[in-house]
């Protein structure tokens, strides 16, 4: 789910709200294949997160989904 740009957040208490900060939204995919981080528009960028990419290769687990954003 993407999220909307409002004038101002909903009223009522049946709503939490997050701050949305400018930035790279990117999944970490870690398998069998190894470690991969996509974009949101699923271009692969771990060449450019090289340092982020070996941190996550030596989480101990199988696999993993792990989603972020970087700040601008």
């Amino acid at each position: 789910m993407l999220p909307t740009l409002m004038e101002k957040p909903p009223e009522g208490d049946e709503w939490i709200h997050e701050v949305k900060f400018e930035g790279y939204r990117s999944q970490i995919i870690i398998d069998d294949e190894g470690v991969r981080i996509f974009t949101r528009r699923v271009l692969d960028w771990t060449s450019k997160y090289r340092g982020l990419a070996k941190a996550a290769g030596d989480l101990e687990v199988e696999s993993a989904i792990i989603a972020g954003e970087k700040p601008e």
